[in-house]
């Protein structure tokens, strides 16, 4: 009776969609997912350009795994501005999230596109699109629409960490800290947004900007143990290249309270205790914990391996370096693997290895004269 009712409707007013619309969907009610489809396609071939009809009839389609067919009814219902943006990016996220594969990924770019267009003063259709060049990983086509998006409305934090992320990953850490800069003054309470601006002064090596924007961040974190372990460790770094070293140990021993299984924090405070030949027995501990968590890491093997160097278990330290070595091959775990040979009285193979070593780049200022004179330098010293 519904049904027959709603037909009335559409032959009595044929240009209203939405009567034809309601018609599909006491149909889908009764488990008429066909019917409905034939009826809109029915009614669209007599009425044609009914944006409303268009859009019902492209989600049914999806609803059915249709998606060649779902995509030609989208692109015509998505070009009238009849359609809400909200509706239209309901169902364009959809289908990013359902379209896995990237030839099917592309054809919505001229979705992406009707959307941007018709919809240009709205943040949120550019970030759709931004999304979209994500999922194809056309990170500076994705960066551009989020740019976008942030000038048009600059309340939405995702958006902001989606480009910061972006920007980060391509080591533009000069357009990492702007950002953040903007983004802080929409946001003055959100500690990621210090990280960013802290992560990037430190990787441009303004360490005192670094250690302002972390100092500030690690103060606004409530809650949240794992991000205050991020936050000293950080800081700790940024202290050690600021030659602030007693504020980086204490630091380290901050992060490593909030979370015990910092490993990174762990690593980076072992080994600069080792350096510096000093409480090696924490540091021993720590590496050791860290090394049986995880075993197969070549640089903490490599860190453990130079504590115990530090502290002449140089057999100890080989067991550990020959492990490294076999898991990774950088030059500064292969020259303390040549160390730890001369010192248990393999001097050739030790001499072998410093010459490797060179050879990988990036070895110490000793490399040269250890080759040199066959003979094991401190650094230390």
């Amino acid at each position: 009776e519904a049904i027959a009712e709603g037909k009335k409707l559409v032959e009595a007013y044929p240009k209203i969609g939405a009567y034809a619309v309601s018609v599909s969907q006491i149909l889908v009610s009764n488990d008429k997912n066909k019917e409905a489809i034939e009826y809109l396609k029915e009614y669209l071939a007599e009425h044609p350009n009914q944006a409303e009809a268009e859009m019902e009839l492209a989600k049914l389609y999806r609803q059915e795994k249709e998606f060649k067919l779902a995509l030609k009814y989208f692109e015509k219902a998505f070009r009238s501005e009849e359609i809400q943006l909200e509706d239209k990016l309901n169902s364009f996220v959809a289908l990013i999230q359902k379209l896995s594969n990237e030839e099917d990924l592309l054809k919505l770019k001229s979705l992406g596109k009707s959307i941007s267009e018709i919809h240009s003063s709205d943040a949120n259709a550019y970030a759709a699109n931004g999304d979209l060049y994500f999922a194809l990983n056309e990170k500076d086509s994705a960066k551009y629409f989020y740019k976008k998006a942030v000038e048009l409305n600059g309340n939405n934090l995702q958006l902001w960490q989606n480009l910061l992320s972006l920007e980060m990953e391509n080591n533009n850490y000069q357009n990492v800290i702007d950002y953040a800069d903007e983004a802080l003054t929409y946001f003055p309470n959100q500690p990621v947004l210090y990280l960013y601006a802290g992560s990037a002064n430190f990787s441009l090596k303004n360490f005192k900007n670094a250690i302002m924007f972390w100092e500030q961040g690690k103060a606004i974190v409530y809650g949240n143990d794992r991000m205050k372990s991020s936050f000293a460790a950080q800081l700790a770094d940024a202290y050690h290249a600021d030659k602030q070293y007693e504020k980086a140990f204490k630091s380290y021993e901050e992060a490593i309270k909030a979370n015990p299984n910092n490993y990174f924090a762990i690593n980076n405070y072992a080994y600069y205790l080792s350096l510096k030949k000093r409480n090696l027995e924490r540091a021993k501990e720590l590496s050791a914990r860290m090394v049986k968590a995880n075993p197969d890491n070549a640089t903490f093997l490599d860190t453990h391996a130079w504590v115990l160097f530090q502290m002449e278990e140089y057999q100890e330290a080989l067991k550990y370096l020959e492990k490294a070595v076999q898991n990774q091959s950088s030059a500064t775990i292969i020259e303390h693997y040549a160390d730890a040979l001369y010192k248990t009285g393999q001097k050739e193979k030790a001499l072998e290895q410093w010459k490797r070593a060179k050879s990988l780049g990036g070895a110490s200022e000793l490399i040269d004269k250890k080759i040199a004179n066959k003979k094991y330098y401190d650094a230390s010293i």
